[in-house]
C-alpha cells in the first residue's frame, strides 16, 4: 500500500489545480448547499491528505490510513470532477486496507479490483466509438501516422478490447496468469509510449497509473493465486468489492452506474461539451480552449471545449455524465450570464446525439 500512496502522491501533485477551487473550471460539488464551501477548505483537505500520504508511506500506520480516506472522501464530495478513474482506484485499495484486517483477505480483494480494471477497461473499449475516436484518430493517424481508410485495418481494433478483457481473465486462472503478466508490462509500457511525450504527450495524470498498475499485478499475482473457496462464505468486504467492481460496472451499459467509477479508460464514447460563447466575452486565460467549427454543429465559427479547459487547468479530464455537463452549464450561465448557449454531443460525430443547453 505504501507504494501505491507513493504515486497516488504524484498523481495528486501532477494534478494540483483539480483538488483546489483557486482556478475558473467550476467545482460540481454532490450537493447544492456545499456550493457555500469557502475555497480555502478545499485547499486545506488537499494539503491534510498530501500530508497524510507522506506519513502513510514512511510509518503505514493504519490510523493515518483512516484520516486520508476521510480526508480524500470529503474532497471528492466538494467537486466530483476529483472523482477521477485512478483516485477511485486508489480510494479503493486504501478502503480494503482499513476495512480487512487479515492478509489473505485483503488481497483476495485486491485481486479482484485488479482484474475488474483490466477486464472492464476492454469491455467498454468494444464500441464503434472507440474505433472512429481512440483507434483511428488517437493511436492510427496522431500517434502511427497511418492514415489509410481500410475496413480492416479498423476491425484490428477491436483487437485491442479483446486482448484486455483476456488479460483479467488470465490473472484469475494459475496456468495462465504469468503469461498474462507479461503482457500487461507490454500494454502500459505502450500506454506510457503513446500518451507519453514521445507520443501525444496528453492525459499527464495517469502516467503514474501506468507505471504502479503492473507493478500491483506482479505483486498480487505472481506468486500467489486467487482463493476461490472464499466465495463459497464470502465476508462483508468481499461482498462490496465485487458489488463495486462487478455487478455495478456491468449495469454501467444500461446508464445505472458512471464510465469513470467502472475502469472506463479511453473507452471512446465519452460525450463531449462545448459553450457557443464569443471570445470577447471570456477571459483571456480561456482563449486557447477553444477549438474550430464542429461539424455536427451548424452555427458556431469557433466554440470553448470544457474537455480542453479541464485538460489545460486541471490536467485531468472533465467528468463524463449528463448532470456533471448541466451543472457546469448551470455555473457558467450563472458566472458570466444566461445568454450563451452550450450544447453536449453524446455520440461523437452524430447530428442527432446533440443536446443544447440554455437560450
Amino acid at each position: 500500500m505504501r507504494w501505491v500512496c507513493a504515486f497516488w502522491l504524484l498523481t495528486k501533485i501532477i494534478t494540483y489545480p483539480l483538488w483546489t477551487a483557486y482556478r475558473l473550471f467550476p467545482t460540481v460539488p454532490v450537493d447544492e448547499i456545499l456550493y457555500t464551501i469557502p475555497p480555502v477548505v478545499h485547499l486545506i483537505l488537499f494539503i491534510a491528505s498530501v500530508i497524510c500520504i507522506l506519513l502513510f508511506i514512511t510509518t503505514a500506520n493504519k490510523k493515518v490510513a483512516i484520516a486520508l480516506f476521510f480526508f480524500e472522501i470529503a474532497s471528492c464530495l466538494l467537486d466530483q470532477n476529483r472523482w477521477q478513474p485512478e483516485i477511485y482506484l486508489f480510494l479503493f485499495l486504501l478502503f480494503c486496507y482499513i476495512t480487512v484486517d487479515n492478509e489473505q483477505k485483503r488481497l483476495l480483494c485486491w485481486q479482484i479490483i485488479i482484474v475488474s480494471s483490466y477486464f472492464f477497461s476492454g469491455w467498454f473499449k468494444w464500441d464503434p466509438s472507440f474505433i472512429t475516436t481512440v483507434w483511428q484518430r488517437d493511436l492510427l493517424r496522431k500517434f502511427l501516422h497511418i492514415y489509410i481508410q481500410n475496413a480492416t485495418i479498423m476491425r484490428l481494433g477491436y483487437g485491442i478490447p479483446i486482448c484486455e478483457m483476456l488479460l483479467g481473465v488470465s490473472l484469475c486462472f494459475k496456468a495462465f496468469k504469468r503469461v498474462g503478466l507479461l503482457f500487461i508490462i507490454l500494454l502500459h509500457i505502450f500506454n506510457l509510449l503513446w500518451l507519453g511525450p514521445l507520443g501525444l504527450d496528453s492525459n499527464i495524470a495517469v502516467w503514474p497509473l501506468n507505471i504502479i498498475m503492473p507493478l500491483l499485478a506482479i505483486n498480487l499475482f505472481w506468486n500467489k493465486n486467487i482463493d476461490w473457496p472464499a466465495f463459497r462464505k464470502p465476508y462483508g468486504i468481499l461482498i462490496i468489492t465485487l458489488v463495486f467492481w462487478f455487478i455495478l460496472p456491468s449495469s454501467n451499459r444500461f446508464g445505472y452506474w458512471d464510465d469513470f467509477l467502472s475502469s472506463e479508460y479511453y473507452g471512446g464514447h465519452t460525450s463531449f461539451c462545448y459553450i457557443d460563447v464569443e471570445l470577447s466575452q471570456v477571459p483571456k486565460a480561456l482563449h486557447p480552449y477553444f477549438v474550430k467549427k464542429l461539424s455536427v454543429i451548424e452555427n458556431p465559427d469557433s466554440v470553448l471545449s470544457v474537455q480542453n479547459w479541464s485538460y489545460g487547468e486541471m490536467n485531468v479530464p472533465v467528468y463524463p455524465s449528463m448532470r456533471m455537463y448541466k451543472k457546469i452549464a448551470a455555473q457558467w450561465q450563472k458566472r458570466y450570464g444566461d445568454s450563451d448557449k452550450i450544447f453536449i454531443i453524446q455520440a461523437p460525430y452524430k447530428k442527432e446525439n446533440v443536446l443544447y443547453i440554455g437560450q
